[in-house]
């Protein structure tokens, strides 16, 4: 199964969406930010969008 690109706000309606380079830094930032990773899906342009549960917080929020 193919596995489909999406922007930062399709990642936003799916959960608090944060950008990361590789899968293994969405777990990285999931510890900084107290929060499970949910899910993570590519992203246009490159990387990954890692969606954890809850609302989005600010794409610059570096808690």
């Amino acid at each position: 199964m193919q596995s489909t690109a999406i922007s930062g706000i399709e990642a936003a309606k799916l959960g608090d969406a944060h950008w990361a380079n590789t899968v293994t830094d969405c777990y990285k930032i999931g510890k900084r930010i107290g929060k499970n990773l949910k899910r993570h899906q590519l992203a246009v342009g490159g990387g990954y969008w890692c969606i954890f549960p809850g609302e989005q917080t600010s794409f610059g929020d570096n808690r």
